[in-house]
């Protein structure tokens, strides 16, 4: 069974070199954390909404909401990339993570999986 729990940061970032998105800009980025297990028999959950809050936003809201990307991040503040580095942040504390969705504004997003 697959779980998940949304969220939302406003971050603000600048691709170098891109003839557009050089230009400094934010987003309203939506995040989509998804867990996947099979229900506990003890708690009849496959992972505790509260605690799978607690991880994500101390881990990824807390570091990136209200900053600019370009000084968080060791790399180029693309979506893909940030989305390649939430999931291996949330993969430590989250032994069943199986998705990391990361939308940018309305339009485009990246999704990272346990398989890919």
């Amino acid at each position: 069974m697959v779980i998940g729990k949304t969220f939302k940061f406003e971050s603000s970032h600048n691709i170098i070199g891109h003839p557009k998105c050089g230009q400094l800009h934010g987003h309203t980025y939506k995040l989509t954390v998804e867990v996947e297990g099979f229900i506990n028999e003890k708690t009849d959950m496959v992972m505790d909404y509260h605690e799978l809050s607690e991880i994500v936003n101390r881990l990824v809201v807390d570091k990136y909401d209200h900053t600019h990307l370009n000084t968080t991040m060791p790399c180029q503040p693309t979506c893909e990339r940030l989305v390649f580095i939430i999931f291996n942040a949330l993969k430590v504390e989250i032994p069943l993570l199986y998705a990391v969705i990361l939308q940018e504004g309305e339009g485009g997003y990246a999704r990272l999986t346990r398989q890919d």
